[in-house]
């Protein structure tokens, strides 16, 4: 789950929102069922492509098929050039 978190906070610093607004999300557990049912946060305008791929990357329901933060820190180096 640490990558899946990493990846909402990359997401909230990126859009300078809360990824899950307590206007939509009244109860905690709305965001789980949310996630469970198999939905995650779109692409917002504010994001390059580059951006959102990395972070839905990090959002593989199967923590086995996520990528790794050695990943994740290669793919912001590459970024960052």
């Amino acid at each position: 789950a640490d990558i899946y978190s990493f990846a909402i906070t990359m997401f909230e610093t990126i859009s300078w929102r809360e990824a899950y607004p307590k206007s939509e999300f009244k109860y905690p557990w709305k965001i789980a069922d949310f996630v469970n049912g198999g939905n995650r946060l779109q692409k917002l305008d504010c994001m390059t492509n580059e951006q959102y791929e990395l972070i839905s990357n990090c959002w593989e329901h199967e923590k086995e098929e996520r990528i790794t933060i050695e990943t994740v820190r290669e793919k912001l180096q590459n970024m960052m050039r």
